[in-house]
């Protein structure tokens, strides 16, 4: 698993130039330069730009994909880090009773780890669906990407920022999780595939 502390933040000064992110080319204005139109301006301070004399501020940072921002006083953050898991284990269980594990609401409550469901659930996940899991106090939305015979996708957003994708046949299931959050994901996510496999034991 990947783990990289996201809190990278850059700090463009720009005067004349709104592409952001063009820093390398010499003509981006750098932290402390004003642009070219009239008197060079002092470091921190825009230039005049024509007769307008406006001062532009931007904001880049190093992102990495479903990167979760917050902009507070013209500071730019990124919250938590971005992780990657991918686990594959052996099930005594047939496709189809994988399958109804995932994908009926009633089932995947009884055996999904640390989160509790909204009201409101159907009976069958499918595409387009949206609905809210809570980890404690932290919302974890669910978009259904993709729900067929064999595997499971879905977009979140909120407590986690990224996908988790389920694939599976006859003896096996395979879970991937890939995002941003606070949360530590490879834990639950291990958590939850040991106990699919004990509730399908069971059932």
């Amino acid at each position: 698993m990947k783990n990289l502390t996201i809190l990278n933040k850059i700090l463009l000064y720009c005067n004349g130039c709104r592409e952001l992110g063009r820093g390398g080319d010499g003509e981006a204005g750098e932290a402390g330069e004003a642009g070219e139109a009239g008197e060079a301006g002092e470091a921190g301070e825009a230039g005049e730009a024509g007769e307008a004399g406006e001062e532009y501020l931007y904001f880049a940072s190093c992102l990495l994909p479903f990167a979760q921002l917050r902009i507070t006083n013209y500071e730019l953050i990124m919250l938590g880090t971005f992780q990657q898991s991918q686990i594959r284990i052996e099930i005594a269980a047939s496709a189809d009773a994988i399958h109804d594990s995932l994908l009926i609401p009633a089932q995947l409550q009884k055996w999904l780890v640390g989160q509790s469901f909204g009201l409101g659930m159907p009976e069958k996940l499918t595409p387009g669906l949206d609905f809210t899991t809570y980890t404690g106090p932290i919302a974890i939305h669910h978009h259904v990407d993709v729900a067929r015979n064999n595997c499971l996708r879905l977009i979140l957003s909120g407590g986690i920022d990224g996908f988790h994708e389920w694939y599976w046949g006859e003896g096996w299931v395979q879970s991937r999780l890939e995002g941003i959050s606070m949360l530590p994901l490879d834990l639950g996510q291990t958590a939850s595939l040991l106990s699919l496999r004990e509730f399908l034991k069971r059932t």
